[in-house]
């Protein structure tokens, strides 16, 4: 039954991912606070499920609910606390329990991708890699100037694994996809570690349409199979949804743009903003995301080869 009612008032919610809606509609689920910032609360069902409830600055993502506060204050869900899912909210035990309430909060789908255009591709990844260069944020992917040596062991081995996926599906060799992988899973700090934030970006490209990438999808899926006990849950869920073409709303927005038609000026401001939405996701997360996307991108030319530009 539902936790014990507390005084203090309930937080709404503006906005819902809509797989989530419809998995809170199948019954009471039990669960504890997994982590909680200043951002973003995450719930941990006893299904394995991870639910992150998001304060009102931040874009709607797969399985998360936007709620509407400017942030939140992490003694109100203490980590390890006691929770449980309902069809209406989440709830926190006890008289000085939290309830966050999904109302009628809008449902969010992510954006279905278009297949890449056939035309001017090359040069909107050449300015999206020129706007990572000087706009990202140095530390994962990109090394930061002075940055201290296992940074730069970070950069480098991210350097190594992407080069190693590209030969891997250019050749069509799977165990070489696979090694390059396995280099990135987990590696670096923080919840989010920067290699498996390059994945990310690398899935989401090869769950476009008419991708040409052909092992990357099954060699990450491997690679959380043999190696999740190495990164965090966080990150495995972000990985496992960004494999299904599923990503928060500004990544789905960057390739919407990537793929609509092009309108001179108008188009490149548009390239700009979305970028720069994407680079503000995290402290790194954002820029080592980019990496994977310019990664997977410029693999996607390489693979269609000289015909690229005349194909429909």
């Amino acid at each position: 039954m539902r936790t014990s009612p507390s005084s203090l008032p309930p937080f709404a919610a503006l906005s819902m991912d809509a797989e989530l809606r419809r998995l809170t509609q199948r019954g009471r689920v039990r669960g504890h606070v997994h982590s909680a910032f200043r951002h973003v609360v995450n719930v941990m069902t006893e299904r394995g499920t991870l639910i992150s409830l998001c304060s009102r600055s931040l874009d709607d993502a797969p399985w998360s609910v936007r709620m509407d506060v400017p942030q939140w204050q992490p003694a109100d869900w203490p980590v390890g606390a006691a929770v449980t899912v309902e069809s209406d909210g989440v709830y926190t035990a006890g008289p000085h329990g939290r309830a966050a309430v999904f109302g009628d909060a809008i449902e969010w789908w992510p954006a279905s991708s278009d297949p890449l255009p056939s035309e001017g591709l090359a040069g909107r990844v050449a300015t999206i890699g020129a706007l990572l260069r000087e706009r990202g944020t140095g530390g994962g992917a990109l090394a930061a100037t002075g940055s201290d040596s296992f940074q730069q062991a970070v950069a480098a081995r991210i350097s190594e694994c992407l080069e190693l996926i590209r030969r891997g599906e250019r050749d069509d060799r799977s165990p070489v996809v696979d090694h390059g992988v396995a280099g990135m899973i987990g590696l670096g700090p923080g919840l989010t570690p920067a290699g498996d934030d390059v994945l990310t970006g690398l899935a989401l490209t090869a769950a476009l349409p008419s991708s040409r990438i052909r092992h990357l999808t099954r060699s990450i899926e491997r690679g959380l199979r043999r190696g999740s006990a190495r990164t965090t849950t966080v990150s495995e869920t972000t990985l496992r949804e960004a494999l299904r073409g599923r990503a928060r709303e500004s990544l789905t927005t960057l390739f919407a743009v990537i793929s609509a038609p092009q309108d001179g000026g108008r188009s490149d401001d548009r390239l700009a903003n979305a970028v720069d939405r994407v680079l503000r996701i995290g402290h790194t997360s954002g820029t080592d995301i980019l990496s994977g996307v310019v990664a997977g991108l410029r693999l996607e030319i390489d693979l269609r080869g000289p015909r690229w530009l005349s194909e429909p």
